[in-house]
């Protein structure tokens, strides 16, 4: 859950502060940093990271200002986008 958290309080505040309008979800780094990555490190899915990001703008008044983007080789399949762009993706790399 704290992972979580602060992927959407990342999300939130580089919106409301710092005027972003693009929000890239990406789990690349975190299959790059693999050999080095530590125990406190979580793996967060697209699905649940875009559908939290999502709800939590929606809640601030915030979700109209920018679009989300999910960069993932976690896609395989259309059904994957689907559940992406239904959960509050605006496009999925």
């Amino acid at each position: 859950a704290a992972a979580i958290a602060d992927v959407v309080a990342r999300a939130v505040a580089a919106i409301r502060d710092d005027g972003a309008n693009l929000v890239v979800l990406s789990d690349r780094a975190f299959d790059r940093d693999a050999a080095t990555r530590s125990s406190d490190r979580l793996y967060v899915p697209p699905l649940l990271a875009v559908g939290a990001v999502h709800h939590a703008l929606i809640e601030a008044g915030l979700r109209l200002d920018a679009s989300l983007v999910v960069e993932t080789g976690q896609c395989w399949s259309t059904h994957h986008l689907a559940c992406l762009v239904g959960y509050g993706a605006s496009a999925v790399h």
